[in-house]
């Protein structure tokens, strides 16, 4: 009996991980994670916005910041996983704001990102979400970062997403700008 709670204990052990980072722009914000929009760890940043879930079960959440889901992400067992989140309020721009599935069908031009080397090198992955501004042509004009693992993903995502170009989304027959969101994967093979 002892025997196959020693093993059942490793099982659970090694399905565990870690989700670490740093919340800018928000000093002792409350950091949640949900799982089908049930709570299933939450934190406090600290003064200096890091944050730290030691131990967490591999799978599917969603992280948000002061109530305001940020993003999804996949926890992988036995992958400590740092994310920094920026959390500055989106900006009043003109236009209208769609969705990414909806942009990726208008994409027309997309490039794919080079993985940093450095990266590569430290296996850093996970997703980096990018809030992105184009003008009535489809260019992309601004992007600013709302998560990201490590600064150069962030980088080596922006790069590539402005080079993107989109059909010019309408409205009432004049094409508009378009404020959307755009999630870059980074992953690396075990």
């Amino acid at each position: 009996m002892l025997r196959y709670l020693m093993i059942f204990a490793l099982i659970l052990f090694a399905q565990a991980t870690s989700l670490s980072g740093t919340v800018f722009d928000a000093a002792y914000a409350e950091v949640r994670l949900l799982q089908g929009g049930e709570v299933r760890a939450k934190t406090n940043a600290t003064a200096d916005g890091e944050y730290t879930f030691p131990k967490l079960d591999a799978g599917e959440y969603a992280l948000s910041v002061n109530g305001r889901k940020v993003l999804d992400l996949t926890l992988v067992a036995d992958s400590p996983q740092l994310l920094d989140v920026y959390t500055r309020p989106s900006t009043n721009v003109p236009g209208i704001k769609l969705d990414e599935k909806t942009m990726k069908a208008k994409l027309v031009k997309n490039v794919t990102p080079l993985y940093p080397p450095s990266s590569r090198a430290k296996r850093i992955q996970g997703p980096v979400l990018l809030r992105v501004q184009l003008n009535p042509a489809g260019q992309v004009v601004d992007i600013e970062v709302i998560a990201t693992p490590h600064s150069d993903l962030a980088e080596a995502a922006q790069a590539a997403v402005r080079q993107r170009l989109y059909q010019p989304t309408l409205l009432n027959g004049n094409p508009v700008p378009v404020q959307t969101e755009v999630r870059v994967n980074f992953t690396l093979l075990p």
